[in-house]
């Protein structure tokens, strides 16, 4: 599945869905495709969004290091959550400049 975000005049995103859905609860909502915040909601979104995002990248990134393991930049695995929803949260921040909802659909 794949998951297409988009905002009238900030254009539009596609994630793999199991990523998409992961962002979408730490957005806070329920991970239903589709779905959509309204304009007034987006700034708490996305502050909940970052908060999260740090959250859960610190345990994974010690983690790595203490076990030693190499990350192989081709694995598609190894983009962290973080980088993969610098997307979204562009989307987010221009949705917030034009006061516009934010929606996420199945494609």
């Amino acid at each position: 599945m794949l998951v297409r975000f988009s905002a009238t005049g900030t254009g539009s995103i596609t994630m793999f869905g199991g990523v998409a859905v992961q962002l979408i609860k730490m957005l806070g909502a329920n991970g239903d495709v589709p779905g959509a915040f309204r304009s007034e909601d987006i700034p708490a979104a996305l502050d909940r969004l970052q908060q999260q995002l740090r959250m859960s990248a610190a345990p994974s990134a010690e983690l790595s290091n203490k076990a030693g393991r190499k990350v192989d930049e081709k694995d598609p695995e190894a983009v962290a959550l973080a980088t993969r929803a610098g997307p979204l949260i562009d989307i987010l921040q221009r949705a917030i400049v034009a006061n516009a909802p934010v929606m996420w659909e199945k494609i």
